[in-house]
């Protein structure tokens, strides 16, 4: 199983029992959401979200990467002459891997 599968078995068990004060659930987008969050998940990995409160599932950015490379600016701020931002992708906009994004952080 998954990792994330894992998380929502312990999400679901952690919501239904009371195990926690808040359940959150956080787990990858791994792609374009076009849904709310409880439907994207239902779609791509066929989970059954009866009952879950919508307000406590959360999605992390399609690839970290893309979230890390968004401010080029700020990046070169904190990494200083060293930093290659040419090597980061050009557009910022819905980023994958195949984009060169993950190549691009670890040349930059």
């Amino acid at each position: 199983m998954r990792a994330a599968g894992r998380t929502f078995r312990r999400y679901g068990r952690a919501a239904r029992n009371g195990e926690a004060d808040i359940a959150l659930l956080l787990v990858d987008a791994e792609g374009p959401v076009a849904t709310g969050t409880c439907e994207h998940l239902r779609a791509r990995d066929g989970w059954d979200m009866t009952g879950v409160d919508a307000q406590s599932v959360h999605l992390m950015v399609q690839t970290m990467e893309a979230w890390i490379v968004a401010d080029a600016d700020a990046l070169g701020s904190y990494y200083g002459n060293g930093f290659n931002a040419g090597a980061l992708p050009r557009a910022r906009t819905r980023l994958r891997c195949s984009d060169g994004v993950c190549g691009g952080t670890r040349d930059a």
